[in-house]
């Protein structure tokens, strides 16, 4: 019995056997997480970009495509997307490197190397935590479950097999390394051995994690929990440790918050209201973890509708419940407390209590939970080595559990093959999904604009305000003929965001190549023009509107300009021949 674990663990952390002292290496252990991590996820390597973040994050990511020296300096000198993650897009980089000597034009063209790269990190994490729950004093057999669990459950498989989700398996693995060293730490100062090599380098992977991304932030919390609910070490001292971590992320939480605006957020919860949409929250992702079914990368559970439903008043009851039996249970099993701990202090940054752009579609998301998943790993492994289970029928079972959920895995993994599957994915989940409704819209718009529109129907339905579902729908009603129905929705799009170039755009060429109205078609290419100087098209489109009026000089100068832009422009080219013939022909 030790005081790091009561009743559970077999020997004391500061009893670990240190390597080359005796110890035996763990290769079934870790052969068995390798096979689990492999038979699940390998496929994934077969699988393309996605369009849900995946164009702007790599594919058509000009900093990578192709890439280059000052690709990895500016990566570092400033945000992109509105994050701040330099040690993501060095490891994006350095993929799309590799992706250039394999004879790629940059990263765009190698979807399987991200793949890759992201099951090698992904499989890392999972060794990882096998060796920090054994660090913890837990049995290899207990350990290596539990890392099978945290490698192979369900919600994990939209973080792996999700390209644009290797910022999530960075920043997790690196957050992992941060609670190894400090445990290292604990083991260090029990055994009476130098310490402080063990903290500095707890200190360089938090460092790195938040750069990876922000919401690492709360690695030092989960040092916390783990300092004080399993280790059961000083206040003083675990909160000298927590307050020097939470004092270097003030810097990064600063940038995080600059460049990542809430401005698009529609409903703000309101601050009173705040912790129950994170109880909310904290309810969803129990429910999903004990019964990983009807996963979805967008569950529509916003705050406005999470508000709006009657379940609130009763989701509160299961975080408050599970909160109670940890508290009642902490000695005798702190494992309970402890895992608990992690799963709520890993997605607390994500929890609402502060507003993020997501919840414009939901607050929670399965990617959140990458790091949380430790919880039940450690719950798990903690429960298999408690003295009270002998023999190994408990293993038996735990394995056949962890086989199940894997199986379960396996059958999620082809969601994220492609667009087409991972839109209606969703929405046999959520219905209701805008990002999916309106993604799924635009796939099938050229070959079935009928479905089209019913699609960006449901969309408008969910969120009347979103300006871009209403210029969409406003393109697949030209397309289907019907002009006089689009112009309203064009209107309505310049309405909602007047400062978005591409919807004055839309509205020009509804009134002027579909309803024959050129006078108010000028106005809208002209506000394009102002918006944005250098768009090309409009310059052109709107060159020609003069020129159908008989003004040639101001339609010659506007085509010149459109070619001075973009001397290569083929359409420029006919454009400003059928001007000229046009002014021939008038006798000009």
């Amino acid at each position: 019995m030790t005081d790091a674990a009561p009743e559970i663990a077999q020997s004391s952390p500061a009893e670990e056997p240190p390597a080359g002292a005796g110890a035996r290496f763990p290769l079934g252990a870790i052969a068995a997480i390798v096979l689990a991590v492999v038979v699940v996820f390998f496929p994934i390597l077969d699988h393309g970009f996605l369009g849900w973040d995946d164009p702007q994050s790599i594919r058509h990511n000009p900093a990578l495509n192709p890439v280059t020296a000052t690709s990895f300096i500016d990566a570092w000198r400033a945000p992109h997307m509105q994050l701040y993650i330099p040690v993501t897009y060095t490891v994006w980089g350095a993929v799309a490197v590799l992706a250039q000597a394999t004879g790629a034009d940059g990263a765009g063209d190698r979807p399987g190397l991200f793949h890759a790269a992201s099951l090698l990190l992904h499989l890392g994490a999972a060794l990882l935590v096998f060796a920090l729950l054994r660090r913890l004093g837990l049995r290899e057999a207990a350990a290596a479950v539990g890392a099978v669990l945290f490698a192979i459950h369900p919600v994990q498989v939209e973080t792996v097999a999700w390209a644009s989700g290797m910022k999530d398996v960075l920043a997790g693995l690196l957050v992992l390394a941060v609670l190894y060293h400090y445990a290292g730490f604990v083991v260090a100062i029990r055994g009476e051995r130098p310490a402080r090599l063990s903290l500095v380098l707890a200190g360089v992977f938090y460092g790195l994690a938040l750069l990876a991304k922000p919401s690492a932030v709360a690695a030092p919390l989960l040092v916390g929990v783990l300092g004080v609910v399993w280790f059961r070490r000083p206040l003083r001292e675990v909160a000298a440790i927590v307050g020097a971590g939470l004092l270097l992320a003030i810097p990064v939480a600063l940038v995080a918050r600059a460049v990542q605006p809430t401005m698009a957020i529609p409903f703000v919860t309101p601050v009173h209201l705040r912790p129950v949409i994170a109880l909310d929250a904290v309810a969803f992702y129990v429910a999903k973890i004990l019964a990983p079914v009807q996963l979805a990368f967008d569950y529509g559970r916003s705050p406005a509708r999470v508000l709006a439903g009657s379940e609130v008043y009763a989701s509160w009851i299961v975080p408050v419940a599970f909160g109670a039996g940890a508290w009642i249970l902490w000695r005798p099993f702190p494992a309970l407390a402890a895992g608990l701990g992690i799963l709520v202090v890993a997605v607390a940054p994500v929890l609402g209590l502060v507003p993020f752009d997501f919840q414009s579609y939901s607050t929670v998301a399965d990617h959140y939970l990458y790091v949380a998943m430790l919880g039940p790993a450690l719950i798990l492994a903690a429960i298999l080595n408690a003295e009270a289970w002998s023999g190994r029928r408990p293993l038996v079972v735990a394995a056949a559990l962890v086989v199940i959920l894997g199986g379960r895995s396996a059958m999620a993994v082809p969601t994220w093959r492609d667009d087409m599957a991972l839109f209606d994915g969703c929405l046999a989940v959520n219905p209701e999904s805008v990002a999916a409704n309106t993604n799924l819209a635009l796939l099938v718009r050229a070959d079935d604009p009928t479905r089209a529109e019913e699609l960006l129907r449901v969309a408008l339905a969910t969120e009347p305000g979103k300006a871009s579902t209403h210029h969409n729908l406003a393109n697949v009603l030209n397309q289907l003929g019907r002009p006089g129905e689009a112009l309203g929705f064009n209107i309505e799009a310049t309405r909602l965001r007047p400062e978005v170039a591409t919807f004055h755009f839309g509205l020009g060429n509804t009134l002027f190549f579909k309803l024959g109205r050129p006078r108010e078609g000028a106005e809208a290419y002209a506000r394009v023009i102002e918006l944005e100087p250098e768009h090309v098209t409009a310059h052109l489109y709107l060159g020609m509107l003069n020129a159908s009026v008989g003004r040639h000089d101001e339609a010659e100068r506007l085509v010149a300009r459109a070619l001075e832009i973009d001397p290569e422009s083929e359409e420029g080219q006919r454009i400003r021949v059928m001007i000229q013939e046009e002014r021939r022909r008038a006798g000009q």
